[in-house]
């Protein structure tokens, strides 16, 4: 349930939040689809055309800049605990398994224990 949450909501909300340092803020999709390689030579379209001349521009562009790098460093996370969660998943799923098994092996095949509280 985790997991599907993860995959549904939080991941795509926070990539989505990492793009808004691209655009001023508008979030856009990407133009080829997910995995675009985008050249590190190409500056980002920060939305801050016309403010060149002032010291904003700078103090904004390096806002945004850091931004969008705790962006990448928490999807990062975000996967790392997903797989995370995928893997404990797997982990408890098979010792439920190795546990029934063992209970099947162990109880009696003519059915459960007689008692008297069984005759009234």
């Amino acid at each position: 349930m985790a997991a599907s949450y993860m995959e549904q909501h939080l991941l795509p909300d926070t990539q989505a939040a990492g793009r808004m340092g691209e655009g001023g803020g508008e979030v856009r999709p990407p133009l080829a689809g997910p995995g675009v390689l985008r050249s590190n030579l190409l500056k980002p379209d920060t939305g801050l055309k016309g403010l060149s001349a002032w010291a904003t521009e700078k103090g904004l562009s390096e806002a945004m800049a850091l931004w969008q790098g705790q962006a990448r460093g928490l999807m990062s996370r975000l996967n790392r605990e997903l797989d995370a969660l995928r893997g404990t998943n797997t982990l408890f799923r098979g010792q439920d398994i190795v546990t029934g098994a063992q209970f099947d092996a162990t109880s009696n095949p003519q059915g459960p224990f007689h008692s008297r509280i069984n005759e009234w």
